[in-house]
Formats: C-alpha cells, sequence, structure tokens
C-alpha cells in the first residue's frame, strides 16, 4: 500500500484532496519539508523548541516566542486554510495558462480578492532571483499589452504604441529548459545589455534575430542570429523558436485567462509562466513540484501593504502571535 507520507508520485486532483483534506493534514506536510531535520526557530534558529500540540503550535526556549509553520512565510497572517493553500498550489501547477483568482475562488471557497492575494503571494514565492542561465541560451523581446486596433480612437497612440504596453525579455536555458522572463523598462541596447548580463553567465552562446538592441552581446558571449526579415528561423542549431513559443503561452495567458495585468504586478505573472513552463515537465512528478514550491515558499513573506501600499478589510487576513 503506498504510504501518505511519499510524496514523490504523480497524483490525480481528487488523491491530492483525500490526501490533505484538512488544516491537520497540510500542516503536517509543511511541517515535514521545513523542518526534515528537526523543528527550529524561525526567530532565532534555535533547535531547542516544545511541540504545543492543543494549539499546533511551537515554542522555542531559546529566545520564548511562539512559531507555527507559517511563521516567515507566505502564509503568514492568514486565516484561509493551509490545504486550500496547498490545492491553490496545484491549480497553479496543472493549469497550462494559469488560473484567475475569479475561478480560484470559486474553487475553493473564498473571496476574489483574497484568491488574488494569495496567487501574487504564491508567485513571489516563483520570483528566479539572481538565477544565472549558462550553456546555450536563446533570447527574445516581446510587447504585452491591449492592441491598438481594439481601443477606442481616442486612446489609440499610434506610431507610439509602444508606450501603452510593457517590453518583456525572455531567456530560455536549452540543456535544463530553465527560463526567465524579465519586465524592461524599454528596448534600448543598453538596457538589454544590462538585464542580460545579470542573467546569463559570460561565455555562454546566445542565440537572437537582427535586432540591434542586441548590439552589445557579442562583447560577452558567443552571439549567433537568423534573420527574421528575410524569412530565416532555422540555421543549423541558431534558431529563437524556443524562446518564441513561451510567447505563444504568455499571450494565450494574458488574453484568454487574466485578460489584463497591470505593469506593477506584471513581473509576478511572468514569474509564474516562467517557472510553470521550467517546472511542468510531465517527466516530474506533480507531488515533487508541489514540494519544491512549498519550499520556496518558506522563504517568501509578502503583506497587502506591500504589495498594493494600502490595507484591505476584505482580505482574510488574521494577526497570529508569533
Amino acid at each position: 500500500m503506498q504510504s501518505p507520507f511519499d510524496e514523490s508520485e504523480n497524483i490525480s486532483l481528487v488523491e491530492f484532496i483525500q490526501r490533505y483534506p484538512d488544516e491537520q493534514s497540510a500542516i503536517d506536510f509543511l511541517e515535514r519539508e521545513r523542518w526534515s531535520d528537526g523543528v527550529a526557530c524561525p526567530h532565532c534558529d534555535s533547535p531547542r523548541t516544545t511541540h504545543l500540540p492543543k494549539y499546533n503550535r511551537h515554542q522555542c526556549n531559546a529566545c520564548r516566542k511562539q512559531f507555527t509553520v507559517r511563521t516567515g512565510t507566505v502564509f503568514y497572517n492568514s486565516r484561509i486554510p493551509l490545504h486550500k493553500w496547498l490545492y491553490a498550489m496545484f491549480l497553479l501547477h496543472i493549469s497550462r495558462k494559469g488560473i484567475s483568482s475569479c475561478q480560484l475562488a470559486r474553487e475553493i471557497g473564498v473571496t476574489q480578492k483574497s484568491a488574488w492575494f494569495m496567487l501574487q503571494r504564491i508567485r513571489e514565492s516563483m520570483d528566479p532571483g539572481l538565477e544565472v542561465l549558462s550553456g546555450e541560451i536563446e533570447i527574445d523581446e516581446t510587447y504585452v499589452g491591449g492592441l491598438e486596433k481594439n481601443k477606442h480612437a481616442n486612446r489609440k497612440l499610434r506610431r507610439e504604441w509602444k508606450k501603452g504596453r510593457q517590453t518583456v525579455l525572455g531567456m530560455r536555458e536549452r540543456d535544463r529548459d530553465r527560463i526567465i522572463l524579465r519586465p524592461i523598462p524599454n528596448g534600448l541596447k543598453s538596457t538589454i545589455a544590462n538585464d542580460i548580463l545579470m542573467s546569463i553567465a559570460k561565455g555562454s552562446t546566445v542565440y537572437s534575430d537582427e535586432s540591434s538592441s542586441y548590439a552589445y552581446v557579442s562583447l560577452w558571449y558567443h552571439h549567433r542570429t537568423v534573420n527574421h526579415q528575410k524569412g530565416e528561423y532555422v540555421r543549423g542549431r541558431v534558431t529563437t523558436n524556443s524562446i518564441e513559443s513561451v510567447w505563444a503561452i504568455l499571450k494565450r495567458a494574458h488574453k484568454g485567462i487574466y485578460h489584463q495585468w497591470s505593469h506593477k504586478h506584471g513581473y509576478r505573472y511572468y514569474n509564474e509562466i516562467a517557472y510553470r513552463l521550467t517546472e511542468g515537465s510531465s517527466d516530474i512528478p506533480i507531488m515533487r513540484r508541489i514540494r519544491k514550491l512549498a519550499r520556496r515558499s518558506f522563504h517568501v513573506q509578502l503583506t497587502y501593504r506591500e504589495l498594493t501600499g494600502r490595507t484591505s478589510p476584505n482580505v482574510e487576513l488574521v494577526t497570529e502571535n508569533a
């Protein structure tokens, strides 16, 4: 019989719900992932702790503070049960183009505002941070936003259409299929060069189109290009088809699932899409992906005020004594 604590295999949505039906089952799962070598205080890192089972809490014997598995994580200060958080993570992984806050709210029984806040915090834990790609890298850029033909006549920017859309630089590593999507203020050579230097190891081989935006790339990398204007899309190993396939997913998510997102929060949606495509291979068991995302969530904390600049009484929050 399969052990209920074996998280390495593929399971269906029904099996997932049966495995984590309540708060306690989710707490047990998250505590195993966060403290596999024994509970340690998130305030002072001391292993000298006492479990308080009546309150589902722990107390540190060194600094005397109490804490739970939520403390210092994306789950902190939330009234929403942890098994609903795990369910949201599961849905984000199995939805190829994402899940809207309205749909998630209906699925787990919370308000749309709370679902949106949950998704934004989960996306925050998907941030690649200072991750650096190496080997063979495809790069390209795209513009995300409303189409000019769909705008009211007095809102059309015409020749300045790029100002109303967000420029996104995409980089895809071929060997390990890692993806980084990063919004940039403009498509200038210096701007793109700075972001590429920050994300790609020097000496790598970089493939792009012949845009003048990549003029500086050859200074630090082995740079090869294809000429799209002349109808050239593949020349041996020189192609940008893989990163362009990411744009197809991104545009479908933007238009068909989310419909729109602000420039302010855009990078979180790009993080989500890049993370899901990187970790979304069918060769990787779904529970292994859930475990990885859960472990990332232990190192990120995002408050509603930090997210929006204001407080909201309609978001399901509760102050935790920690």
